[in-house]
């Protein structure tokens, strides 16, 4: 009876740390499908988007902690707006226009 305790006692550990083990293996590659971005950015093109947002915000003598986080928004968006950056080189003046409406609505909470 003893034996019988101890043996089901043992047969819960190894089932609890297979668990675990099983949970720890599959979480992470759950936790990749569910990206914010498509990633098809290259980084060179999220660079050169940033240090222009950055670069006109330089000009109009906004300070660094008001124009960091508002650049880091409009990538953001744009990253999430758009799946490829070439939609970007082709954009009309309209779809400029549209865009920088977007940007301007979703981001100006870091203005304050």
């Amino acid at each position: 009876m003893v034996i019988l305790k101890w043996k089901l006692l043992l047969n819960l550990r190894i089932a609890i740390l297979l668990s675990i083990l099983v949970l720890t293996l599959i979480l992470p590659s759950t936790a990749l499908t569910s990206k914010r971005f498509s990633g098809t950015f290259p980084t060179e093109k999220i660079r050169i988007l940033w240090q222009m947002c950055s670069t006109n915000h330089k000009m109009m003598k906004f300070p660094e902690n008001i124009y960091f986080p508002i650049c880091d928004c409009y990538i953001d968006s744009i990253r999430e707006r758009y799946l490829d950056s070439s939609e970007l080189d082709n954009m009309t003046k309209k779809d400029g226009d549209e865009l920088a409406a977007v940007l301007r609505l979703s981001c100006n909470r870091y203005r304050n």
